[in-house]
């Protein structure tokens, strides 16, 4: 008999910039399921920062930190403009991540003989590249987007600078990787257009816990939660930033609530956008609108179990390059979910049999999905059966790494 043929590597570490630096909270989900799939997949994980170790505790305390926003902000804050707050801000990183080149990451690192080195992208960071080339391991660097590049699309200016900061910030840094795994095509094609080889990335959309989102007692969490059992819930869990494109699904959730006096709208998240959202229960009562606001994430499945449909909304652009994991996540949990024909929705769902899309920015056509769903619970058990299917069969964070494994 064959014995089986052991890992390439025997651990993962996975490097981030430090957390003071790394603010939202999304990436840090991400990373814990990294080093989860590097447990499954290598046999152990751990996630370094030059100021520490992470325990899962950390990351998971990361990933339930909000965002402020600019109105929330001190007035002393708000009368400086934008572009000088960006150079600021753009500097401090630059000076941090230089009094981090002094900070040895190989005592942080745990002592693997043969080990896989992921970095997540920061501007300006290199440290998982340098601890690679300190222990002798391939590095791999995660990108969910070339920072420079995303902000500009979010409107943030860098007049005169952006493409040297870029250049000097991510490319060159991206370039010393031996792998940059891509979190969507768009993003890939955004590396191979400055310079970088298709053959040097690969394309590791998000993919959810699916085993985090099975087993829930829906009746019994709505009972808990004062859900009545004929009300009709429209769910949707985020960081309330403008790109969620949230006021296209209040202004559908009004055009829904205006005809359904069943139509509950329930909101998981916090952040710069929510002021926005506490406007519409002040108009329709905490009886139809409700804020649940930022929840540890091992809560979401129990608010996503409460679902009867799960809405994506997201703002339209010509060059849609995220992976959401939220879409995911729902899928996962085998909810009806309507999202924007947009990306790698788009591509991966054109058939609309696990998934109804809609126009990105469309208040009418994503109002007519939404009534379309809850009138019919036949299309919701279809939908939600075939949504929970393709996540299975799509596979997790561990199958992405395995990916990973196999291009290094």
């Amino acid at each position: 008999m064959t014995a089986p043929t052991p890992p390439p590597f025997d651990g993962l570490i996975v490097v981030a910039d430090s957390p003071a630096i790394i603010r939202a909270g999304g990436p840090w989900i991400l990373l814990g399921r990294w080093a989860d799939a590097g447990r499954e997949i290598l046999g152990r994980a751990t996630i370094v920062t030059p100021d520490g170790r992470l325990t899962d505790a950390d990351v998971r305390a990361l990933g339930t930190r909000s965002a402020r926003s600019r109105a929330q902000a001190p007035a002393w804050r708000r009368a400086i403009p934008e572009p000088a707050v960006t150079t600021l801000r753009d500097a401090s990183r630059w000076l941090q991540n230089q009094s981090q080149r002094s900070a040895d990451l190989v005592r942080f690192a745990p002592a693997y003989e043969r080990p896989l080195v992921l970095q997540y992208h920061s501007l300006f960071f290199d440290g998982g590249l340098r601890l690679a080339e300190a222990v002798g391991a391939p590095s791999v660097a995660l990108l969910d987007a070339l920072q420079v590049w995303e902000a500009q699309r979010w409107g943030v200016r860098r007049p005169g600078w952006g493409e040297r900061l870029e250049e000097r910030g991510e490319i060159r840094i991206l370039e010393r990787a031996d792998l940059v795994a891509c979190v969507s095509d768009e993003v890939a094609e955004a590396l191979h257009e400055r310079g970088i080889p298709p053959e040097r990335t690969i394309t590791t959309p998000n993919r959810a816990a699916a085993e985090f989102f099975v087993d829930r007692d829906r009746e019994a969490l709505r009972r808990t939660h004062g859900i009545a059992p004929t009300d009709r819930v429209i769910g949707w869990v985020g960081s309330f930033r403008k790109f969620h494109d949230l006021d296209v699904l209040f202004a559908a959730f009004e055009l829904v609530a205006a005809d359904d006096p069943t139509a509950l709208l329930l909101l998981v998240g916090d952040g710069p956008e929510r002021p926005v959202a506490e406007r519409l229960v002040h108009r329709y009562g905490a009886d139809r609108v409700r804020i649940a606001g930022m929840v540890a994430t091992e809560q979401v499945p129990d608010y996503v179990a409460m679902f009867d449909v799960g809405v994506i909304p997201l703002r339209p652009t010509e060059e849609f390059h995220y992976s959401p994991l939220k879409l995911h996540e729902f899928m996962a949990a085998g909810i009806a979910v309507i999202a924007p024909a947009i990306g790698e929705i788009a591509r991966d769902h054109a058939s609309g049999d696990d998934l109804l899309l809609y126009h990105p920015g469309d208040v009418v056509g994503l109002r007519q999905r939404i009534d379309l769903a809850l009138r019919d619970p036949e299309l919701r058990t279809h939908l939600a059966r075939n949504a929970r299917a393709h996540e299975m069969q799509t596979g997790s964070t561990s199958a992405q790494l395995t990916r990973v494994v196999d291009a290094v």
